[in-house]
């Protein structure tokens, strides 16, 4: 992520641990904004000495078939921007804020800033490899 640095040699490192434990392969996902996953991929091989494949997803490789709950969440947020338009109040965004459909204004989202989760990202960082 691009809110935390990384080194590298930890990454490699992370790698060769899991291959020396008997896995077969790694998944690196790296974050918009932290580096160009090509780049890194080429550098992680040339450091490992593995095989090293980057996939750059665009919107038709994120999809999956829609669950019921992602079908009724989009339907609350499309009613809701109808009903914005409707109504005229443009400059606004529709959102789920604790648990509960809300329009929030464009402004407030390009001002504002989004903190990432240091206990989940830790979480996450614990139960890999």
């Amino acid at each position: 992520v691009p809110e935390l640095p990384f080194d590298l040699e930890d990454v490699v490192q992370r790698i060769n641990t899991g291959i020396a434990r008997g896995k077969l392969h790694s998944i690196i996902v790296v974050a918009e904004g932290c580096c160009s996953a090509i780049e890194l991929g080429k550098q992680i091989e040339k450091m490992s000495r593995h095989e090293t494949r980057v996939t750059v997803l665009g919107h038709t490789q994120r999809r999956g078939t829609p669950t019921a709950a992602d079908r009724i969440l989009a339907s609350r947020l499309g009613t809701m921007a109808v009903e914005l338009f409707t109504d005229g109040d443009f400059g606004k965004m529709v959102a789920i804020q604790d648990g509960r459909v809300t329009a929030v204004s464009l402004q407030s989202v390009v001002e504002g800033k989004k903190e990432l989760n240091r206990e989940l990202y830790e979480l996450a960082r614990v139960l890999a490899i």
